[in-house]
């Protein structure tokens, strides 16, 4: 099967991922690497793991994981807001320290 990255709407995802499995194209979610958005405004740590069980849920994605359990699955990639003037220097040495790789994107400011 070859790979392709695909984005998604959770619940567009919950979808593609059931009738996939019913097609027999995949024996089961665990063939998959999915991502998510974590919200600015759920970065508060009482807010973490809540909101990814809500991703997951709404994404027809959800286990029987407990918070606990997600709480000790380290995160892979960091996709964050950088540019010319803001170059998330904290968050860079943050990450390089503790094996994270931060993914960055900036807006063409030039208008090309």
């Amino acid at each position: 099967m070859s790979k392709r990255i695909v984005q998604l709407s959770e619940k567009d995802l919950g979808e593609a991922v059931a009738e996939a499995v019913e097609c027999g194209i995949i024996k089961s979610r665990d063939e998959l690497f999915i991502t998510s958005k974590l919200w600015c405004s759920d970065a508060h740590p009482d807010r973490v793991l809540p909101a990814l069980q809500n991703s997951l849920s709404h994404g027809g994605v959800s286990d029987t994981r407990s918070h606990e359990t997600l709480a000790e699955i380290p995160p892979s990639v960091n996709q964050v807001e950088m540019n010319l003037l803001w170059h998330q220097k904290k968050l860079r040495e943050f990450c390089k320290e503790n094996n994270i790789l931060p993914s960055g994107r900036q807006r063409d400011i030039l208008g090309n």
